[in-house]
């Protein structure tokens, strides 16, 4: 039996429970509550181990840090067209006249 190839990590997974899982731990779940959000484990302990062997699936993990990127990248740029704003905003001021 061949492996799988991890697949392209901009893409959903194939697997949408998986995917929600990772949407889970995207919005703040530990591993533990983001799994069990999908799959309904009784046993935490169960819960724990069996997302742990996902994470380490080669395309699971490479989603989540993918994702994972993308949403430090868009709170960079929330950031960096916040000190833009901020600049404008500031430069206007010091142009401004208080006698006009």
């Amino acid at each position: 039996m061949t492996k799988l190839e991890p697949q392209d990590p901009s893409k959903p997974l194939r697997n949408f429970r998986q995917e929600q899982v990772i949407l889970n731990i995207l919005k703040g779940m530990s591993n533990t509550q983001a799994y069990n959000a999908v799959y309904k484990c009784k046993n935490d302990q169960t819960a724990s181990a069996i997302v742990t062997r996902m994470l380490g699936n080669a395309s699971v993990s490479a989603r989540l840090e993918w994702l994972q990127k993308q949403a430090a990248d868009v709170a960079i740029a929330d950031v960096r067209e916040r000190k833009i704003i901020l600049s404008a905003f500031i430069r206007e001021i010091g142009n401004h006249n208080p006698s006009d």
